[in-house]
């Protein structure tokens, strides 16, 4: 395969040909030149505010300027020096989204704008899947818009989780039964004594149980635990319990095995004995 596929494209930075930092600052300003594409970017420009605000009331353009060079220079990104057109323009930015998001209040004086940050905690996170949710900060409009989101959201989540259960149910119990079969007397211990797989301890998905335990003495527990498990924990519990039976059916074919071969070993030892017996009476 071509190695051009596997370049990462390069930003196109055409939008500040001609611009010094100050004027690379004011276009970002009134386009709000990046971030629209990204869902998670509220969150983002918010951790970039707080940290552009830190230790200071108040910031103009300059100083926006200087404190991005400054944040920049200590991730890494940048040596110390002269602020660049990129500085002015992330910059200006930053401050746009802030306006925007309400993070930052804009006063208007006779030596230009200057803007404030009156509260220094995040008001967005990110949950799992990447969502966006805004914690801080909103109306009582947008409260009540974000209670029924979360009312919506924890119904269909609730859905899948009871159909899940439906599926993985059946699938759980024949598995839980394999592995008593094959070992009566299985003990769940804490850690996977088998190896570094996480996914293998079982009391890891069974946090009412404290181990170590035999299987047998909390099977109702490990009957219902699933329906406490969120779709994809189900389908790794399952998955665990699945490596179980496998192992604990292999180790006991290698038992009977090893059984077998000692009963043989032991049936020829007394045929060659009775065979040296007879030897020595002729």
């Amino acid at each position: 395969m071509a190695w051009h596929r596997y370049r990462r494209e390069r930003r196109d930075y055409s939008h500040l040909d001609g611009l010094n930092p100050r004027s690379a600052f004011d276009q970002a300003y009134q386009r709000r030149t990046f971030g629209r594409d990204l869902p998670t970017w509220p969150a983002l420009v918010n951790d970039t505010l707080i940290r552009l605000f830190a230790g200071v009331e108040t910031l103009d353009r300059s100083g926006a300027i200087a404190a991005v060079v400054a944040d920049r220079a200590a991730k890494g990104k940048r040596g110390p020096g002269t602020p660049g057109t990129f500085d002015g323009d992330v910059a200006g930015n930053a401050m746009a989204w802030g306006v925007h998001l309400r993070l930052l209040v804009a006063t208007e004086g006779e030596d230009g704008t200057t803007w404030s940050m009156p509260d220094r905690q995040p008001w967005y996170e990110v949950q799992e899947g990447g969502r966006l949710r805004q914690v801080r900060g909103m109306t009582e409009a947008e409260q009540a818009e974000q209670a029924r989101r979360d009312e919506a959201l924890a119904r269909r989540r609730a859905t899948l989780q009871a159909k899940e259960a439906a599926r993985v149910g059946p699938l759980v119990e024949a598995e839980l039964h394999r592995i008593l079969r094959h070992a009566p007397d299985f003990v769940i211990r804490e850690g996977n004594p088998r190896g570094a797989y996480p996914d293998k301890d079982i009391a890891l998905f069974l946090p009412k149980v404290t181990a170590p335990v035999p299987l047998v003495e909390v099977l109702p527990i490990a009957l219902e635990a699933h329906h406490d498990m969120e779709p994809r924990q189900q389908r790794r519990w399952l998955t665990c319990l699945e490596a179980w039976a496998w192992e604990v059916r292999y180790q006991a074919q290698r038992a009977r095995t090893k059984a077998i071969q000692v009963e043989e070993a032991a049936a020829r030892a007394a045929v060659e004995a009775m065979d040296d017996a007879a030897l020595e009476d002729l």
